[in-house]
């Protein structure tokens, strides 16, 4: 037989090969490099992806398509161009007779780097159980899940391009001896993550008949967001790219989309030529360098600039702030040493008396004081709420900054007092909301790019970002993420997120969509190995020290829980869980081993058994759980030592199981242990495949689906062996801190 085969689909002829597997001494097809769809460059950047074009003559397979723009695992060089949207087939028999059940394989990575390459994810041992298998890539990063609401940026392209591909399949699998009507998805990490949103998204529906989702589903952790969260990392990431803007429209509506706590947070730095470098002395800073002043105040907490932001104002209005909270003298340093002393509530609330002399009495009138004497002002203040206040205090300034605040607000009218009467109808937080607006003029665009605003319109910025090269783009797009999420155990800044629109890969939250039952009813697999993680130590990931994690034991709760840290609610949540993981123990080296289970539990585990609840309750297929337990005998050459050593099979460690790898080599000796998981697990999968029971034809192997009243599980070790209610303590502890968590937020 001709080393080469040829097949005719719908874009053209392909030329394949004919492969001998050096793993198993069986043949098979090879045809790789295929394009699925169009090079996503250009114009088609951030867009769907669109049907690929046709081809005159014969196209060679023989080799892989480029990946997706990343940064190599492996040998951390930039890989990968635009234009990676390709896909692999592997089929055991030609000329195709009989259709053979697919596999369709979807890598993982953390949505930001792999491929379906075979030096990864050889097909050599699924393809000698008699199935067809197709590996894909598809987008990453900012490349493939860059989100920007209000222009013609869609969200999830990298999941629209799995199902393009899926679409492909449908449509040309037959030819290479497939069943376009028995079609199994699969994935690991992100992979099963991506496995799981498709069966979640309405775009998916009837590309495939079972599904397999191993150590991710959708609700893994750190794995999707808001579409506003997305929106703004997007914003971020094309002024780190050079886009700006100095359009005061612009400005405003964009501070408009901004939390309050990033305002206050970054307010003092658009008054640095204002005030001067005084703001960051009193907070430590000794640099007279207004960029150096810059960054080191973006490093101190919020709270202490709130508290420390009046006394940079001391030369400006004299010492009257510290005499009204109790200070008699007029030495500058004492002033500055007495406010040091006093809570910042203390000053919050009073720190508008001290401008009485510039604005006068419009504050105590605005409050129900009628006197014009200056003491009985300040006395008449000292009485009044401080709430009530804050509500009052954008008021005063009516005659200096106009009606544009309460314009801001909804109110059309230009008479101060018919201003003043609305501004009392809108709610506190509104006012505090909006208030730095109203000195737009008075201070420029400072503030906006301080806090990431690129440009006034959407559709520039995606227009932009389409000019830039893909590899800075790459290079660039773990900077959008705010300081604080770069500082959580789960700092993945380039995932799916919700949509709005009828086309919407996710029209509602992941979370609403599987508690209403919103997903695909077919025979589904998911699971996790026994020491998830583990793969938290590895460089790629371990972005947060032990000792940082033990002083700030917030930072390793899910962005799902709690967006933003530093709450009284978080830090009550975070006591709890540390209690329970490590006792009256610190985070360190010597309770490692604890601190792999948290983290295989909140990022895998708990995400799964939520899942896997949700499955249970709303679909009448079977849903089959595992732990895949077994520890081969030779190291993955990307731990370390130390690592590979704590017990437990870590994140990914399953793979070499079921496909042949350069990067995971294992040497399978006949009647060995990992010879018989990995024989067991391929016809465990492949039977799953062909059946949707993946007990058939499988010797000594009985998996039981899991119910509601039997949460039964298969443990994947030499003996597999049926077991029940998975890591029953630590889910119990999760699902009652969790109730807390949902709890606190409704309050």
């Amino acid at each position: 037989m001709s080393e080469f085969v040829t097949v005719d689909i719908s874009q053209g002829r392909l030329r394949g090969k004919r492969v001998t597997s050096d793993a198993t001494g069986s043949t098979f097809y090879s045809f790789q490099g295929i394009p699925y769809a169009k090079p996503p460059v250009g114009p088609l950047r951030f867009k769907p992806p669109e049907e690929a074009d046709s081809w005159t003559g014969t196209r060679d397979a023989l080799q892989e398509g480029a990946c997706a723009p990343q940064i190599n695992f492996f040998t951390k060089t930039l890989d990968g161009t635009e234009d990676c949207l390709f896909l692999n087939v592997y089929t055991p028999q030609w000329p195709a007779r009989t259709p053979k059940v697919v596999m369709v394989w979807i890598h993982g990575g953390a949505f930001v780097l792999g491929s379906g390459d075979s030096d990864m994810y050889g097909p050599d041992y699924l393809v000698a159980e008699d199935v067809v298998l197709v590996t894909i890539n598809y987008r990453l990063g900012a490349l493939g899940f860059l989100y920007l609401e209000g222009c013609d940026v869609t969200g999830n392209n990298g999941l629209r391009d799995q199902v393009m591909a899926l679409k492909w399949v449908r449509d040309n699998i037959a030819q290479f001896g497939g069943d376009p009507g028995n079609v199994t998805i699969f994935g690991e990490s992100a992979g099963g993550a991506s496995v799981h949103l498709l069966m979640l998204s309405p775009l998916a529906r009837g590309l495939f008949h079972r599904a397999i989702a191993q150590s991710g589903t959708a609700l893994l952790s750190g794995c999707h967001t808001t579409c506003d969260v997305s929106s703004r990392r997007a914003v971020r990431l094309a002024k780190l790219l050079g886009c700006s803007s100095e359009d005061p429209q612009a400005v405003a509506d964009y501070l408009r989309t901004v939390p309050a706590e990033k305002i206050v947070a970054q307010q003092s730095e658009c008054l640095l030529e204002e005030v001067g470098t005084q703001p960051a002395k009193l907070l430590g800073c000794s640099s007279e360098d207004p960029q150096a002043v810059a960054d080191y105040l973006r490093t101190v907490p919020a709270e202490k600039i709130v508290a420390q932001q009046s006394e940079c104002l001391l030369e400006e209005v004299g010492t009257q702030p510290a005499k009204l909270l109790g200070c008699s003298s007029e030495d500058p340093q004492a002033v500055a040493d007495y406010l040091r002393t006093v809570p910042a509530e203390k000053i919050v609330a009073q720190q508008s008396e001290c401008l009485l002399e510039e604005v006068g009495t419009q504050p105590a009138k605005l409050l129900g004081c009628s006197s014009e004497d200056p003491q009985a002002v300040a006395d008449y203040l000292r009485t009044v709420p401080a709430e009530k206040i804050v509500a009052q205090q954008s008021e005063c300034l009516l005659e200096e900054v106009g009606t544009q605040p309460a314009k801001l607000l909804g109110c059309s009218s230009e008479d101060p007092q018919a201003v003043a009467d609305y501004l009392r109808t809108v709610p506190a937080e509104k006012i505090v909301a909006q208030q730095s607006e109203c000195l737009l003029e008075e201070v420029g665009t400072q503030p906006a790019k301080l806090l990431g605003c690129s440009s006034e319109d959407p559709q520039a910025v995606a227009d932009y970002l389409r000019t830039v090269p893909a590899e800075k783009i790459v290079a660039q797009q773990s900077e959008c993420l705010l300081e604080e999420e770069k500082a959580r155990v789960i700092p993945l800044a380039c995932v799916p997120s919700d949509e709005i629109g009828p086309e919407a890969f996710l029209p509602a939250p992941v979370r609403t969509l599987l508690d209403e039952g919103q997903f695909a009813k077919v025979p589904f697999i998911t699971g996790v190995t026994s020491a998830e993680g583990k793969v938290m130590l590895i460089d790629l990931f371990r972005r947060v020290t032990l000792s940082e994690l033990d002083q700030n034991f917030e930072k390793v709760l899910p962005p799902e829980w709690f967006q933003n840290i530093g709450s009284e609610k978080c830090r009550q949540i975070a006591e709890l869980m540390k209690k329970y993981y490590f006792g009256e123990s610190h985070v360190a080296d010597e309770t490692i081993s604890h601190y792999v289970d948290m983290v295989s539990d909140l990022m895998f585990v708990f995400p799964m058994h939520q899942t896997v609840r949700a499955h249970v309750a709303w679909s009448p297929q079977p849903t089959y759980v595992y732990l895949f337990d077994h520890v081969n005998e030779s190291r993955f050459n990307f731990l370390t030592n130390s690592v590979d050593e704590l017990p437990g099979a870590p994140h990914g460690s399953e793979l070499s199981y079921f496909f042949q790898s350069s990067h995971m080599p294992l040497s399978f000796s006949p009647g060995s242990p990992d010879a018989l998981v990995k024989d067991t697990s391929v016809k465990l999968w492949t039977q799953f495949a062909k059946s949707g029971n993946p007990s058939n034809g499988t010797a000594n192997v009985h998996w039981i689906p899991t119910t509601e009243g039997s949460p039964s599980y298969l443990k994947i070790k030499e003996d597999f062996v049926m077991e029940t209610d998975l890591y029953k303590k630590r889910m119990d502890f999760l699902d009652d801190l969790y109730k807390k968590v949902l709890s606190q937020a409704g309050k």
